[in-house]
């Protein structure tokens, strides 16, 4: 998930914009795909529920001033009850125990995976994780060699045919970023004494949602009222929790044979309203965002 400042905004409603560039890397073909909603048609086939370890980062970061505690995981879990309540089917799971590895854990390369940003693949574990520098060689830039604009990345590690999810992990640029619940202009969640001049808060479960849908096997969708859209507004009071129509149209495309659709849970969980499709004319204006995320790569592994 990639972000470029939009200096307008900035300057006249003190929010920030970012857009979203992506790209995923696959040698089972030759040659570029176009644009698709479904990354993997076969999301994780049969291995599921997929159960996810959240990082012990994502409870220690979460302070209140008084001294008490307020799990950001439940942001997460929130995120998680969406998408299986779209599916209707338990797709995802979050593992009971905390796991104390974060993103400066990963050092150490495995057969033909020598790219520091791909080391989380190294381990049986899907992971949720945050980079945060904690001193020489360590942090987001140094662990995942991407700029200070991007907020979180997805890694996969697929079959050969490029078809089914085996493994996949979520990174946080925490280096850059507060990630708390930023609805209502309300600091819950992580809320350090860090200066918001020098990181931005980031509403958490709006990035993650959208990162957990990349992770079930979803693209880009170019609908600004998608989950998947790949523009978002971040600060705070500024949120995108909610899946439309076309979100839980995507999701049922992968993962058949589901009960209907909890629209109720949907929009308890994240707090608004699940909204139709845009028509052909709305989504013409995103039109200049569109771009060919598809590229080749020697391993069957990607980023997003």
């Amino acid at each position: 998930m990639k972000f470029q400042l939009s200096l307008n905004i900035l300057i006249y409603f003190f929010f920030l914009s970012f857009f979203i560039s992506c790209s995923k890397y696959d040698t089972s073909t030759n040659y570029s795909m176009p644009n698709s909603e479904i990354i993997y048609r076969n999301g994780w086939g049969n291995s599921l529920p997929v159960s996810i370890n959240i990082s012990q980062n994502f409870v220690d970061a979460t302070p209140y001033p008084d001294g008490t505690t307020k799990d950001l995981p439940t942001y997460i879990q929130n995120a998680v009850d969406i998408w299986n309540a779209a599916a209707g089917l338990t797709l995802l799971q979050i593992a009971a125990s905390h796991d104390p590895q974060n993103g400066n854990s990963f050092t150490v390369p495995c057969s033909g995976i020598t790219d520091r940003l791909y080391f989380p693949l190294c381990d049986n574990t899907n992971g949720i994780y945050m980079d945060l520098i904690a001193g020489p060689n360590t942090g987001w830039s140094f662990n995942t060699g991407k700029s200070s604009g991007v907020l979180a990345t997805t890694l996969w590690l697929s079959n050969a045919s490029n078809t089914i999810i085996l493994k996949a992990d979520i990174r946080f640029n925490r280096d850059n970023y507060i990630f708390l619940n930023a609805k209502n202009n309300q600091l819950t969640g992580d809320t350090t004494s860090e200066n918001s001049t020098i990181k931005t808060y980031v509403d958490l479960q709006s990035v993650v949602t959208h990162e957990i849908g990349h992770l079930l096997g979803l693209s880009h969708i170019q609908t600004s009222s998608s989950i998947m859209f790949p523009s978002m507004t971040i600060g705070l009071n500024q949120t995108h929790r909610c899946l439309n129509n076309g979100d839980i149209d995507s999701i049922r495309t992968i993962y058949k044979g589901g009960v209907a659709a909890d629209i109720t849970t949907i929009q308890n969980k994240c707090g608004g309203t699940v909204t139709s499709l845009k028509n052909a004319s709305d989504e013409n204006e995103f039109s200049t965002l569109k771009n060919n995320p598809w590229k080749t790569r020697n391993l069957y592994y990607g980023q997003m």
